[in-house]
């Protein structure tokens, strides 16, 4: 509490957490108020609780209660330099998230905050932010953007920290800081960047972004359908990798198969599962990140196929397979050496797929029942589209009773 450059009353907190940077010369701690002594003096039946409400706190008073053990863990990160011997507070009150770049080893952290305008959550789930950056090396801190309506995210900083990303509701689009100004980088991409589906009384969020080259000259944002290359400089202009997806109706999203992954080579083979909005067939699909637009399939059907994991160190894949009929069943399969696709109709031990498991065995004991996809026009003249379950014995000669449920849309 006695190193220069600890705020005068605060201490490390023991609800912190360490960490060192990749390079080892910075430890990240936290810190915290010190606690005043406990007074040992009355028994706890005698002590007066007072609560005291004010009406420019930032959360009402149930929620303060609700929140009290989370506020008295409450810590803020600070880093020490162990080249120069310094201790530098980053985070405060005020500024509770940091967010570091380069692995602990960035010049600059970001932090995203609404202090000060929570109490507006109670109507608009939106609040307004601040952004800064903060020179790690002196704790200078800079605001880069004021009462900012929209969203930002911490994974949308670029891995070294030269920009920072966020997205604006009044314009519909995304902006990038690169230590001097921020600019508009995705005005010239035709399609919606957001909830194009959103119907509630709130603005739509992005769809967000899939995520940074290696060399941060390009981002990959996400529309409904779509994978765009955007420069953050906004020199050159977006490019739509998936291309076709918004005329197929067909969605692209990338499947990070590696939980320590950084960053998008432009060599790196990418892994992106694939649904038809009109059928709702599900695929994986995978392509290199500079020829997305030439994808190869790896798996496909009238299912939903669910959390993709591949082998270290072989072309091997597990994942899931379901159905309303059939459980999500495990199954394996492998890439040839020529790298070809892997086709594969229905369930069962076809090709070079394999299941692995078989969780519902009871369940063929039972008269289940089958699920298909209707569409219809509804009252107001719009498309809409359900499901139809029907026995599996159903016989279409006989009448049964029927039962309609409307929900959201």
């Amino acid at each position: 509490r006695n190193t220069a450059g600890m705020k005068v009353g605060t201490t490390i907190s023991e609800n912190g957490s360490l960490s060192f940077s990749k390079s080892g010369k910075r430890l990240f701690f936290g810190t915290a108020p010190i606690a005043a002594a406990k007074d040992t003096s009355l028994v706890e039946i005698d002590l007066v609780k007072l609560d005291i409400w004010h009406y420019k706190d930032d959360y009402i008073q149930p929620q303060q209660l609700s929140r009290l053990q989370r506020d008295l863990r409450e810590n803020f990160l600070a880093v020490y330099d162990l080249s120069k011997g310094s201790l530098i507070p980053l985070a405060s009150k005020e500024i509770p998230s940091v967010y570091l770049t380069n692995e602990g080893d960035g010049d600059w952290a970001y932090a995203i905050t609404d202090f000060g305008r929570r109490v507006s959550a109670q109507w608009d789930p939106a609040t307004l932010k601040d952004i800064y950056a903060i020179n790690v090396n002196d704790g200078s801190k800079k605001l880069i953007k004021k009462e900012l309506k929209g969203s930002s995210n911490p994974s949308w900083i670029s891995p070294s920290g030269k920009y920072m990303l966020w997205y604006e509701t009044g314009v519909k689009g995304f902006f990038a800081w690169d230590g001097t100004q921020a600019r508009q980088i995705t005005n010239k991409i035709p399609g919606k960047l957001y909830n194009e589906l959103h119907d509630s009384p709130s603005d739509p969020n992005p769809y967000g972004i899939m995520g940074w080259s290696e060399k941060e000259d390009a981002v990959y944002i996400y529309d409904r359908y779509d994978i765009w290359k955007v420069d953050p400089t906004g020199k050159t202009e977006p490019r739509n990798l998936t291309v076709n997806g918004r005329k197929n109706l067909t969605s692209y999203r990338y499947v990070r198969l590696d939980s320590k992954e950084r960053f998008i080579a432009d060599q790196q083979l990418l892994h992106f599962r694939k649904v038809d909005e009109k059928t709702k067939q599900s695929s994986y699909v995978f392509a290199s990140a500079d020829s997305m637009v030439s994808m190869r399939q790896l798996v496909s059907g009238p299912f939903a196929i669910k959390s993709l994991q591949r082998a270290k160190d072989a072309p091997v894949y597990i994942y899931t397979k379901e159905t309303f009929m059939n459980s999500p069943d495990l199954y394996t399969a492998r890439l040839s050496n020529a790298g070809e696709n892997i086709i594969h109709r229905g369930y069962g031990d076809q090709g070079i797929e394999r299941r692995l498991s078989y969780i519902n065995s009871q369940q063929d004991n039972y008269n289940w029942g089958t699920a298909e996809l209707f569409k219809w026009t509804s009252y107001n003249g719009k498309a809409a589209e359900g499901i139809l379950y029907k026995p599996e014995d159903f016989d279409p000669s006989k009448k049964y009773p029927m039962l309609i449920y409307f929900y959201e849309r």
